[in-house]
C-alpha cells in the first residue's frame, strides 16, 4: 500500500493489480499475426463472453478497443452527429465534457445521488436528448452505484425512447463492490456497455471489451478499421490468459473485498469526526466540503493532494479522495487533517 499523500490520481492500488507476467501466453512469440487474419482472435471470445456474463451483461455481439475512454470516444463519433445533446452525470468523470465540446455535442447534466441518475430530472432531459452516457457503478467521483430499484424505474423510462443511445462504461467490473446493474431495456436497439480491464487487470494494457447491438457494433467496429485497425493480436491473447485463468473469480472477489473494506474504513473515520462522505463503491470517496479551494489549499500544506469537485463540474464544493491504495494508519491522519482544513478558521498551522 502506498504511503504518499497523493490522493487525487484515482488510480487502482499496483499491489491488487491482477496482471502476471508468467500469464503471458508463450505462444505469443511464434505467432505474430499479419494483415487479413481475424481482427479478433478466437481465443478471446469465449474467455471474454464468459466473463461479461459472471458481471451479468448481455454480450452476443462483441468488439475490443483500445480502453474505456477510447470506445466511449469511438462510440459518440460513429453513432452521433454533431450538435446532438447528450445525457450526462453530474458530476460526472473529468473526461467527458472535453471529449463531447470536442467532438461538437452538447452535455445535458443530469444529477446523480448514490443510486444513480435521478429519475426526474433524467426524464426532463430526454425530451431532447440523442444519447445517455453513465456509470452504472464505481460512478467517478462520487461512487455512485445504480441498485436494481433505480435501474428498473431509469429502464422503464428509456422503452419510451427507443432511438436513443445507451452507452454505459463500467471500468471497474468485478472489484466495483456491488452487483452490476442497467437501465437497458431488453433488445434495445442502440446500446454498448464498455467494459475496461484498467482497474484490475492492468491500466497500461489499454484494453476494453465492448459489447451492443449488432448494429452498433459493426458501426464502432468498421470505424475502427479505417483507424488503427484492431487491438494488437498479442494484447487480445494476453488478455484472454488472465480471463480464462480459473482462479478469475476468486481474486476479483478479494481484489472486490479489499477496496470495500479500505473504502470503508476512511468513510467511518470520517464519520466519527461528523463530516460526511460518499463513496459505495469504486476507488474513491467523495467529500462535501464548505469551501472547495480553501481545503484543497490546506490539505496541500499537509502533504495531501486531492483532485478538487469543480474538477468533476460539481455543483457543490466537494473534493475526490482517491482511497484505493490509502494505508490505514495514513487514513487516520488524513481524517484529522480533513477535519482541521474544514474547521479551522484562517491558514492552518503546519
Amino acid at each position: 500500500m502506498s504511503r504518499s499523500g497523493d490522493l487525487s490520481s484515482g488510480n487502482p492500488d499496483p499491489d491488487l493489480l491482477l496482471w502476471r507476467h508468467d500469464r503471458w501466453p508463450t505462444a505469443v512469440a511464434a505467432n505474430l499475426l499479419l494483415y487479413g487474419t481475424p481482427r479478433i482472435v478466437d481465443a478471446l471470445l469465449v474467455p471474454a463472453q464468459a466473463y461479461l456474463a459472471g458481471q451479468g451483461v448481455a454480450n452476443d455481439h462483441l468488439t475490443a478497443l483500445p480502453g474505456g475512454l477510447e470506445a466511449v470516444d469511438r462510440a459518440l463519433a460513429t453513432l452521433l452527429r454533431p450538435g446532438d445533446r447528450v445525457i450526462v452525470e453530474s458530476p460526472t468523470y473529468n473526461g467527458d465534457l472535453p471529449l463531447i465540446a470536442a467532438l461538437g455535442l452538447v452535455p445535458v447534466p443530469v444529477p446523480v445521488d448514490e443510486e444513480g441518475l435521478r429519475p426526474e430530472p433524467f426524464v426532463a432531459a430526454l425530451r431532447d436528448a440523442a444519447g445517455v452516457l453513465y456509470r452504472p457503478r464505481a460512478q467517478n467521483p462520487t461512487g455512485a452505484a445504480l441498485t436494481s430499484g433505480r435501474g428498473n424505474t431509469l429502464r422503464a423510462i428509456i422503452e419510451r425512447f427507443p432511438s436513443l443511445l445507451v452507452i454505459e462504461e463500467d471500468h471497474a467490473g468485478g472489484i466495483a463492490g456491488t452487483d452490476y446493474h442497467s437501465v437497458i431495456p431488453a433488445g434495445h436497439p442502440r446500446w454498448l456497455h464498455v467494459a475496461s480491464v484498467s482497474k484490475w487487470l492492468a491500466p497500461d494494457l489499454r484494453f476494453a471489451l465492448v459489447c451492443g447491438d449488432r448494429e452498433s457494433i459493426r458501426q464502432v467496429d468498421q470505424r475502427r478499421l479505417l483507424g488503427g485497425g484492431w487491438i494488437s493480436r498479442m494484447t487480445q491473447l494476453a488478455v484472454a490468459a488472465h480471463l480464462a485463468d480459473p482462479d478469475l473469480a476468486a481474486d476479483l472477489a478479494r481484489v472486490r473485498d479489499e477496496y470495500g473494506r479500505r473504502r470503508r474504513h476512511v468513510l467511518d473515520l470520517l464519520a466519527e469526526r461528523g463530516l460526511r462522505g460518499y463513496g459505495r463503491t469504486g476507488l474513491n470517496v467523495w467529500i462535501e466540503v464548505p469551501d472547495e479551494a480553501e481545503t484543497v489549499s490546506r490539505l496541500a500544506r499537509r502533504g495531501w493532494q486531492v483532485a478538487p469537485g469543480s474538477r468533476f463540474a460539481a455543483p457543490t464544493p466537494a473534493i475526490r479522495v482517491t482511497v484505493a491504495a490509502l494505508a490505514v494508519a495514513q487514513a487516520q491522519r488524513f481524517a484529522d487533517d480533513l477535519l482541521s482544513a474544514t474547521r479551522g478558521p484562517g491558514r492552518v498551522a503546519d
